[in-house]
């Protein structure tokens, strides 16, 4: 029987939902695996076994530094760019400039001019954030949106419609109750 490795963090909302996918995903194939979950943090065992595939989130930890020690099939997923990939790895990526585009495409559609992005202090230093934000930005000013660096100014200021942009889930639901 074939090993999977996810090295994956299931305390977090994404994760647990890239399980369910690949749970899924072996169900209907009807694969014959056996699947660890194992967090980076526990790099000495990760790199005591042998893992036939190994499914990773690069955004989280060392997994910069272990997976290239791996002789595994390796896929990586991130939710911005890697710049330098390891060798040898398939890498899944979120398109965060189409992901901008789809939500001014939406804020067109709706006759809404005015636009802001937001995240939460906590997701400052996060790639992906900072990814989400640059490319926002770009677009929102290349169509000549009216953008407001500041959502709290914006919606003290009522500068409705107002759309905004999260970097998460857990900046948007932030922006609810700023709303609320």
């Amino acid at each position: 029987m074939n090993k999977l490795l996810l090295l994956i963090d299931t305390r977090f909302y994404y994760d647990r939902e890239i399980l369910k996918g690949i749970k899924a995903k072996i169900d209907e194939y009807q694969l014959k695996l056996t699947i660890a979950i194992e967090s980076i943090e526990h790099a000495d065992e990760i790199l005591s076994e042998q893992w036939d595939y190994v499914i990773a989130d690069f955004d989280k930890g060392d997994c910069h530094r272990i997976i290239p020690r791996l002789n595994s099939n390796v896929l990586i997923y991130s939710s911005y760019a890697i710049e330098h990939p390891p060798e040898s790895v398939s890498t899944l990526v979120n398109d965060n400039e189409q992901f901008a585009c789809l939500a001014l495409g939406q804020f067109l559609q709706n006759d809404i001019h005015n636009v802001a992005f937001y995240m939460e202090p906590r997701e400052c230093n996060a790639g992906w954030a900072n990814e989400r934000k640059q490319t926002f930005d770009n677009h929102a000013n290349r169509l000549e949106f009216k953008y407001f660096e500041n959502v709290k100014e914006a919606i003290a200021s009522r500068q409705f419609p107002l759309g905004v942009y999260c970097a998460s889930d857990r900046s948007a639901k932030k922006v609810g109750q700023l709303l609320h």
